[in-house]
């Protein structure tokens, strides 16, 4: 008996879960990757969030980082049901974590934005309801002590109050390991949290790998006649920063069910499709936001205008190319047919374009509020010596190179020089050897009014023999005449040495 109640139970869960499978997915309010030019134009992020070719990245692992992605289409119905399938925690997989994620659904499409008041990425002043994944909160496990719960919160706010999270009372609050989560094989998995929406009542329920079934956290009252906006939004906190992704969200009717997935199916073709059409730099990669500083971010955003502009005139050329003249050639027709994937591409660059402006200005924001660095006193004064010890370096380097010209150019004239004056030194020694030989001095080797006295004295030495003066007097005078002049010239040329060795 007990086995056919366990098989009876098996069947049914088995059944309920190919049921939950084949219930109706509204693709306007769902997100499932790769996306199609469709889910552009029904979403928009704001901050940090981007989409990739396999997930919506609504933080990054990066200090400080919100971001929130939001519907465009208000989400109407007396029932309906949500699965957000996500993965939040970090690479150093830390114990603790300091902020969350949230699930919106708002009366109001995107009444506020992203502000320093905020709750896990959205605006604590909200009209509508709230289910929060709360880091903060958190207890251990009862059957191992080792292992640490995060909260789940839940809300409901007419926009009189702004949310405290702390203030939520714990009927509205369940436990379960949904941060850096891992399968017995240590792989990291996506954690799934349903929303389900009937009778003017939202229960919030997660997925129990282990019972293998969703399990039930709180039931909140909550009236969504008139539709609601589905928002998500995520911020990385300051101390052990997370990475909020979502990997899919699928918006369902539970009381209808299509075991075809036709429309499933075809959107899937087409997001695949649609991938093949992007180029690595596109919006749907990762490496969108990736930057290395301010300028890097800056040069990337003006490619994004760039890219445009360029799709811009490209529109722009194609209005005048497919322009179909009528019979009277007075009118134009604009074959619309032919643009609608180019007006989507353009339209997906302008979305791209303003979220990246949107965040390079958020950051611009956080550069400015940064307290300026300055460095130790002593740091600052080693900078400065090692600044001015290298300029009077490169100053001494610059003047010896001057000074190494200079003393060639010296060295070349003072070689002319010296060649000069042995020419000169030659010449007047040939000029002397000539003039012992005849007995004359050189009119340049000694001093003008040393050559006068000379002559003179010659002169009267010459008047005194033609006179009949003594010989033996003559010969003397003569010899000491010569001997003078000999002294005299010994002295100029000594003195002329000296000088050529200056």
């Amino acid at each position: 008996m007990l086995l056919l109640v366990c098989i009876l139970v098996a069947s049914l869960t088995t059944v309920r879960a190919q049921e939950e499978n084949d219930y109706t997915v509204y693709l306007d309010y769902s997100l499932e990757f790769p996306l199609t030019s469709e889910d552009f134009r029904n979403w928009e992020t704001q901050g940090a969030a981007i989409f990739t070719k396999d997930k919506l990245i609504i933080n990054p692992e990066v200090k400080s980082r919100q971001g929130l992605a939001y519907n465009k289409k208000p989400l109407q119905g007396d029932e309906w049901m949500i699965d957000v399938q996500f993965q939040a925690g970090n690479n150093k997989e830390s114990t603790f974590g300091t902020n969350g994620m949230g699930i919106f659904l708002l009366k109001e499409v995107l009444s506020k934005e992203i502000d320093s008041s905020n709750v896990f990425g959205y605006s604590n002043e909200f009209i509508g309801a709230a289910v929060l994944l709360n880091a903060g909160l958190r207890k251990r496990d009862t059957e191992d002590k080792k292992k640490r719960l995060e909260g789940v919160q839940g809300a409901v706010s007419d926009g009189t109050k702004p949310l405290n999270t702390w203030e939520i009372p714990h009927d509205n609050t369940c436990y379960y390991k949904w941060r850096n989560s891992k399968d017995d094989e240590g792989n990291a998995l996506f954690n799934t949290l349903r929303l389900h929406y009937n009778q003017d009542s939202l229960a919030v329920l997660y997925y129990d790998f282990k019972e293998n079934q969703f399990t039930h956290c709180f039931k909140m009252d909550a009236k969504f006649s008139d539709g609601v906006y589905i928002a998500i939004s995520g911020a990385s906190g300051v101390w052990d920063q997370d990475y909020h992704f979502i990997k899919t969200l699928k918006t369902m009717n539970p009381n209808k069910i299509d075991k075809t997935h036709h429309a499933e199916e075809a959107k899937k073709i087409k997001g695949k499709r649609f991938i093949e059409t992007l180029k690595s730099g596109d919006v749907m990669h990762e490496n969108r936001l990736k930057y290395e500083d301010i300028d890097d971010l800056i040069k990337k955003v003006n490619g994004e205008i760039s890219k445009f502009k360029y799709h811009s005139l490209v529109v722009e050329n194609l209005i005048k190319r497919n322009r179909d003249k009528l019979p009277d050639d007075q009118n134009h027709l604009l074959n619309l047919e032919r643009m609608n994937t180019d007006l989507n591409t353009i339209m997906r660059d302008f979305n791209t374009l303003e979220r990246m402006m949107a965040y390079t200005n958020s950051l611009i924001i956080e550069v400015e509020k940064r307290p300026p660095i300055r460095l130790p006193q002593n740091n600052n004064q080693i900078e400065s010596q090692v600044s001015a010890q290298r300029a009077q370096l490169e100053n001494d380097i610059r003047e010896l190179s001057i000074r190494a010209v200079n003393l060639e150019k010296l060295r070349e004239v003072h070689s002319e020089k010296k060649e000069v004056a042995r020419q000169v030194e030659k010449s007047r020694r040939d000029q002397l050897s000539q003039s012992r030989m005849s007995n004359d001095i050189p009119q340049g080797a000694i001093s003008p009014e040393l050559h006068q006295i000379i002559e003179n004295s010659k002169q009267e030495i010459r008047s005194q023999t033609e006179s009949g003066g003594s010989w033996l007097k003559t010969i003397l005078t003569w010899t000491a005449l010569v001997g003078i002049a000999y002294f005299m010239y010994s002295i100029y040329k000594g003195l002329k040495e000296e000088h050529a060795k200056l």
